[in-house]
């Protein structure tokens, strides 16, 4: 588990950034770690990951790596409309206070 692995590197409560950004995160088996949302709110037209919103790419490594539906690993292409897609891996793009409609 990963938290088992981080527990691991911790000293009291603080666990160094470095081994905690480095850990991928582990999901059962029926987690969907990326999924369609509703427009608004968080979704991939508002992170911070997103390369290039044309050919729907994600920068982000973790997301990179993982595979779902319509998603295969290594693959950096978002399944479906940047607007109607989010994942666990999400992070909003600085100075954003709302989302984009």
């Amino acid at each position: 588990m990963a938290l088992r692995r981080l527990r691991e590197h911790t000293v009291g409560n603080f666990v160094p950034i470095k081994e905690a950004a480095a850990t991928m995160p582990e999901f059962d088996e029926n987690h969907l770690a990326g999924d369609e949302v509703p427009k608004g709110g968080s979704m991939c037209a508002n992170c911070k990951y997103l390369k290039d919103a044309k050919r729907r790419i994600c920068g982000e490594k973790s997301f990179i790596k993982w595979q779902g539906p319509n998603k295969p690993a290594g693959s950096p292409v978002i399944p479906l409309s940047i607007d109607r897609y989010c994942s666990d891996f999400y992070k909003a793009k600085p100075g954003l206070t709302k989302g984009v409609r």
